[in-house]
């Protein structure tokens, strides 16, 4: 949370104050993300090991798809002050335009590096089309890598207020961890519903997240139209 700097010592002079460090202390409750299905013998017995590879591939993709609905959750409802609990993060008011990354980016700390933009891809249409509207060449993302997200919702149809997208460093501001290890756990089970004939796929992965470097993310969102004032005779 915070920390005393480095002092220069000059040679034969006392000794300088001891660093001193003020700790907090992030909570990550891991829980887990589950999808299953049942699938009846008589499909196993058309489609076989092939449509059972399918089905384990798509629980897979649902699982990881929630988890980083789970990451983005974590930096959209961050404090915007750190606390000894807590890890703040700015926010900014734009709409898409050629400067909005970098007034997102302007806000981090330097130990943001490598940052990226996520964002919807048609909210990445919306900045296209403004600097296409500047009539010169321009990268209105600054060549920053480009991470399309669905789970964020596009700049058109989002609430004002409503954050639309993601500027940061995932290297950085992310942790994620694994008690039992990052891989998806997948598991078929014949034997519960076999009466009935039902195959049980399940898949599910014990993870936490949470943000861990102030500044790390800008999150930049839909602002809010002002109240029109009453009319002037």
């Amino acid at each position: 949370v915070s920390a005393t700097g480095a002092v220069t010592h000059i040679e034969g002079t006392a000794a300088p104050d001891e660093e001193e460090l003020g700790f907090g202390k992030i909570l990550m409750v891991a829980t887990t993300s589950k999808k299953w299905i049942s699938l009846s013998t008589e499909v196993m017995a058309l489609n076989g090991e092939e449509f059972l590879r399918y089905i384990v591939a798509e629980i897979t993709q649902r699982i990881n798809e929630h988890d980083v609905e789970r990451i983005l959750t974590a930096i959209i409802n961050a404090p915007a002050t750190s606390t000894t609990t807590a890890v703040g993060l700015p926010t900014i008011a734009a709409a898409p335009a050629v400067n909005t990354v970098v007034l997102a980016l302007a806000q981090l700390s330097s130990k943001a590096t490598n940052p990226v933009v996520i964002l919807n891809r048609q909210t990445w249409a919306d900045f296209v089309t403004a600097a296409l509207s500047a009539n010169y060449s321009l990268d209105p993302f600054r060549n920053l890598d480009v991470v399309f997200e669905d789970a964020l919702p596009a700049y058109a149809t989002a609430d004002e207020g409503a954050t639309y997208m993601i500027v940061g460093s995932l290297e950085k501001g992310m942790h994620g961890n694994y008690p039992d290890g990052a891989n998806i756990d997948t598991m078929v089970n014949p034997y519960v519903k076999a009466k009935e004939d039902l195959i049980e796929v399940i898949g599910k992965r014990y993870a936490a997240f949470a943000v861990v470097q102030p500044k790390a993310f800008t999150r930049v969102t839909k602002p809010v139209t002002p109240e029109p004032g009453p009319e002037v005779a």
